[in-house]
């Protein structure tokens, strides 16, 4: 049995590479690509099919704007959209599209406001308040306030109904980072455990690589706490996709041994 080593260089090399990954999210731009699939800003077809052929103009302005990264004008033209259609269909949605415009324009307090606006009042559509309660604590952590970053994001990860959203995912994902640099196993843990459930209840729109980064780091934390049995069973619950249990023990033996090679040589 491997011995239980935590060497901190991991930690921080690890969490060094989420936390720069996690600041790129929202300085690439408002492609879905940024949010692994977890979250499409744009207008669901069933959503947009709701709408009035004049909302369908100026909400579709709007929607351009972003596409052209004219991010403060876009939070304006939703702005107006709202004015114009005070009893839109897609209110929420409206709404959120106003913060996430601020966001990426980096107005954050503005964007808070806007985001504070879906929780309060639309807090039981997950739709809207799952990614409202992510960014707001990306907000929040950008602004270096990252006690109420991470509240927010316990919060959100808190809900059930939320937690239907994978938007919960990236949540859950900062959480386990932040317990991974602060020594706390047992919850990141949980965190990642939670992602893989998640995935594997879902019935359809789930993205996998949230869930597979996360068995990925499970994976990293049994071998270096020893937990064989527990890594046996997170392989028998979720296998690597198209792996016989030979390869898959083949893998894990070599990200064993990657491991292994990480540490530094006493003396």
């Amino acid at each position: 049995m491997m011995k239980h080593r935590m060497g901190t260089g991991w930690i921080q090399r690890t969490a060094g590479a989420l936390a720069l990954a996690a600041a790129a999210l929202l300085q690439a731009g408002p492609a879905e690509e940024m949010f692994q699939g977890a979250w499409e800003w744009r207008l669901q077809p069933r959503q947009y099919g709701k709408l009035s052929q004049p909302e369908r103009t100026h909400y579709t302005r709007a929607e351009e704007l972003v596409r052209n990264g004219q991010f403060e004008a876009a939070a304006l033209e939703f702005e107006k959209f709202i004015a114009a259609f005070p009893k839109t269909e897609v209110y929420a949605h409206a709404l959120l599209m106003q913060g996430y415009g601020y966001h990426l324009a980096r107005y954050r307090n503005k964007a808070i406001e806007r985001y504070n606006e879906v929780l309060d009042f639309f807090g039981d559509h997950p739709d809207a308040a799952a990614p409202a309660g992510f960014l707001k604590g990306m907000a929040l952590i950008q602004n270096g306030n990252e006690e109420a970053g991470f509240a927010v994001f316990e919060q959100v990860a808190a809900r059930d109904d939320y937690r239907e959203s994978p938007v919960a995912d990236l949540a859950l994902v900062r959480l386990a980072e932040r317990y991974l640099a602060r020594q706390e196993w047992d919850k990141a843990e949980r965190c990642w455990n939670q992602i893989i459930t998640a995935f594997q209840d879902a019935f359809f729109g789930r993205p996998p690589a949230i869930a597979r980064a996360a068995r990925q780091a499970l994976t990293d934390l049994y071998l270096r706490q020893g937990k064989m049995d527990a890594l046996t069973a997170l392989y028998t619950r979720f296998p690597l996709e198209g792996r016989k249990a030979a390869d898959q023990t083949v893998v894990v033996l070599d990200r064993a041994m990657a491991i292994v090679d990480s540490i530094p040589e006493k003396g």
